[in-house]
């Protein structure tokens, strides 16, 4: 058996990783160069518990936190800095059965790259489109090339040329603000602590990213493609955040306008399936982005160990994933709208929700079920 997997980031490449555990030949497909993907990996990336146990499962949990920061706290800041709250996530990631952790995504990247034989990954291929003929999958590449497999996994991101073909085109949904974000060198006092931000439209944070690294992150409201200098708005985030900001040069600062898609309820057809943003992309509120493609990846493989039907296998890994993949992209989405809020009285009350032993219990209710992998889905989408 062979899978073909569309996309070599960080969730086809654990997939082929999963996949290859199980004895399937794999061929990641992934149109940049390992190179070219390093390097734009500038920013950090949260692996909450329940992605690290996937990470343990790759066999790969000591090098990741070797080159990581492990994450004990975090404390939720109004903009003049006050503390409204403290998580301990400590002690959620110990009931959880592993650390939660902060690492460079191009770290991450690397461990999972190296992870894989050479010949596993072909850079600079393009996957424009397939074609199903008989029992084959064939990939047509940008180049005019194909590539023949048994199964096809369009784990190609959020513009996935995989998925418009499985369902057709649809529109990405803005959420309403941009998003700067950045590695900033240099000491950070407390090693194991998080820093979240809020404010009138505004959201931050604040994360240590490995030895002697932080990653920041700093939201605004903006019409889709405004343009708006962050240097202007540096006053609307905590001290802690802005220095931060201050010591990233400019053109290592990356920019995107924030997006997500409503949950689907169909992934794939035949021997085909999506993976990952390809499959249910979300907005970063909950940090789950790369957690929740790293879920995917061993979820497919253990469908594949249960039987030797593809498409069963296939179906059954949908199944499995999309009530707790769409909860998560309901409450990121949740999450942003309250904390984006601009209105005066929605964010008093915000505010002191938030400090109180009500919203306490609120964020370690949901952070229970996130890094505990519950597959329980919200009751409305």
């Amino acid at each position: 058996m062979r899978a073909l997997i569309i996309g070599g980031g960080i969730g086809g490449l654990a997939t082929a990783i999963a996949l290859r555990k199980l004895g399937i030949e794999c061929l990641v497909l992934e149109q940049t160069d390992r190179l070219a993907r390093l390097q734009a990996a500038g920013a950090g990336i949260s692996l909450w518990s329940n992605a690290m146990r996937v990470i343990r499962e790759l066999g790969l949990e000591e090098q990741v936190v070797a080159r990581s920061s492990v994450l004990r706290r975090s404390l939720t800041l109004n903009p003049k800095g006050r503390v409204l709250a403290e998580l301990d996530v400590e002690s959620l990631s110990k009931t959880a059965g592993a650390p939660s952790v902060c690492i460079h995504r191009a770290e991450l990247y690397s461990i999972l790259a190296d992870a894989l034989p050479a010949d596993v990954m072909r850079s600079a291929a393009r996957c424009v489109s397939f074609a199903v003929r008989g029992d084959v999958v064939i990939a047509h590449m940008s180049d005019g090339a194909t590539v023949n497999g048994d199964l096809l996994i369009g784990a190609d991101g959020i513009h996935s040329a995989v998925r418009k073909q499985v369902l057709g085109p649809d529109e990405l949904r803005y959420a309403g603000y941009t998003c700067w974000r950045g590695i900033a060198e240099g000491p950070w006092a407390d090693e194991g602590t998080a820093i979240l931000g809020m404010g009138s439209g505004v959201q931050s944070g604040l994360f240590p990213c490995g030895p002697g690294r932080v990653y920041w992150y700093a939201t605004h409201n903006l019409a889709p493609k405004a343009s708006l200098e962050l240097s202007t708005v540096l006053e609307l985030f905590p001290a802690p955040v802005r220095a931060a900001i201050e010591a990233t040069p400019s053109h290592a600062v990356l920019r995107n306008d924030i997006c997500d898609r409503p949950p689907s309820d169909r992934w794939g057809t035949g021997p085909i399936t999506l993976l990952g943003d390809a499959a249910h992309p979300a907005t970063p509120n909950l940090g789950q982005g790369a957690c929740q493609a790293l879920e995917d990846a061993l979820a497919l493989s253990s469908a594949f160990g249960r039987t030797d039907s593809i498409e069963a296998a296939l179906r059954a890994y949908e199944r499995a994933r999309m009530p707790r993949t769409t909860m998560v992209t309901v409450e990121s989405w949740r999450a942003g709208v309250a904390l984006q809020s601009e209105n005066p009285i929605f964010m008093m009350l915000r505010d002191l929700v938030v400090a109180s032993p009500a919203g306490r219990m609120m964020t370690q209710r949901l952070m229970k079920r996130l890094l505990n992998d519950s597959k329980e889905a919200p009751k409305e989408a």
